[in-house]
């Protein structure tokens, strides 16, 4: 299923969509799936809650950390790696208090300066000042 790098695989099953009365301002629920040829979906659902209002920069974070990079694309990447045997059933599975928790929160917290070259001033330099903050 993996063939050692990720060149051929679409990361596009993000379904987005807002929601309202919610306690939370952002989510990403991965749902996974496969097609009937046996093809991951690599689907899930990103939301937002209006009732929480951002600016601009921080709908950019708020997508980098529950969307892609982040949530989402590490989900993708564990429910590849699990279909191809490697490393096992536990990827499937986010068990709370546990080290795996502190990896994905760590990733999706980084995930811009993931797409930028992997330093904050990166993410400066391409997307402006408010982003030092």
């Amino acid at each position: 299923m993996v063939s050692g790098d990720l060149e051929n695989i679409s990361f596009d099953g993000i379904e987005h969509h807002t929601v309202v009365n919610q306690f939370y301002t952002g989510s990403n629920i991965y749902i996974g799936g496969e097609s009937p040829e046996g093809k991951p979906l690599l689907r899930a659902r990103s939301t937002y809650n209006t009732d929480h209002p951002i600016n601009e920069t921080d709908i950019v974070a708020l997508y980098a950390h529950e969307s892609f990079p982040g949530h989402y694309f590490n989900s993708a990447v564990n429910d590849l790696l699990r279909r191809s045997s490697r490393p096992g059933f536990e990827r499937a599975l986010g068990t709370m208090c546990t080290p795996s928790v502190a990896f994905q929160e760590g990733w999706a917290q980084v995930g811009l300066q993931l797409l930028y070259d992997g330093t904050r001033e990166s993410v400066v330099d391409a997307l402006g000042p408010d982003f030092a903050v």
